[in-house]
């Protein structure tokens, strides 16, 4: 039982390390990036012409193969048409190792 116990307490602890990790790293990329924090403070289309005026880049990670990916690329591609500023960076994770890092 005790056995069972320290086991799970280690998972435990294993995983919160891995999460804080992980959050580090995504707020690290979130300070480069700037993002827009919320879509909901746009009052307009011009708010939000003038906020991608100097370009947005998707970065956008799928897997060959996947229907919810698929969807996916079709509606960023018309997005992409609609707004000239818009860049989408679409990087095949499922057969490609090198992409697959780059998710990592």
């Amino acid at each position: 039982m005790k056995k069972k116990i320290l086991i799970i307490l280690i998972i435990v602890v294993a995983l919160g390390l891995i999460n804080s990790v992980l959050t580090e790293k995504v707020f690290a990329v979130e300070k480069q990036v700037n993002p827009v924090r919320n879509l909901s403070q746009l009052n307009s289309a011009e708010d939000f012409e003038s906020k991608i005026s100097n370009g947005v880049n998707i970065y956008f990670f799928w897997g060959e193969g996947c229907p919810h990916c698929e969807d996916e690329k079709q509606f960023l591609e018309k997005l992409e048409k609609k707004y000239p500023e818009i860049k989408v960076n679409d990087f095949e994770v499922w057969n490609n190792s090198e992409n697959r890092k780059l998710l990592m």
